[in-house]
């Protein structure tokens, strides 16, 4: 009986005991889960511009109403990285960024492209463009061409 079973194995590689489109199938779990990544990374980007967003806003709102300096940005930063060991972004310069951030888009980031891009993009534009226009513009760009 196990001579039989030995005799019908398929050893990988061997494509004369595959189904005829066997290749054509793996190419096509490949793509979905190629696809299933690039949607969950976007999705992860997404909230994380999300998170950076309501931070910068929050500390915006702050520092108006309690009208406190920068040296709470410091505090705040050594914080929430002493709270969150394992997760980066949480640096004083990041910080300035997300307010930054926050004071060019008062409104919500998701739904404009600049929400789309990812984090380094957002900082690159913020310091390179001058006016708001422009932010809009490079950053509608960026996500329409990729």
């Amino acid at each position: 009986m196990d001579s039989k079973i030995a005799a019908k194995a398929v050893v990988p590689g061997q494509a004369s005991e595959l189904p005829a489109a066997f290749f054509e199938l793996i190419d096509d779990l490949k793509s979905l889960v190629r696809g299933a990544h690039v949607r969950a990374q976007l999705k992860v980007n997404t909230e994380m511009i999300q998170m950076y967003w309501d931070i910068g806003r929050t500390i915006l709102e702050r520092q108006r109403e309690e009208e406190w300096g920068a040296k709470v940005i410091d505090r705040i930063s050594a914080e929430l990285r002493t709270e969150f060991p394992n997760q980066r972004g949480f640096s004083r310069s990041n910080l300035h960024h997300m307010r930054q951030m926050a004071r060019t888009w008062p409104e919500p980031i998701v739904q404009q492209a600049v929400g789309q891009l990812p984090w380094g993009h957002i900082v690159v534009l913020m310091s390179k463009c001058d006016t708001r226009f422009e932010l809009d513009f490079y950053a509608q760009h960026a996500v329409h061409n990729g």
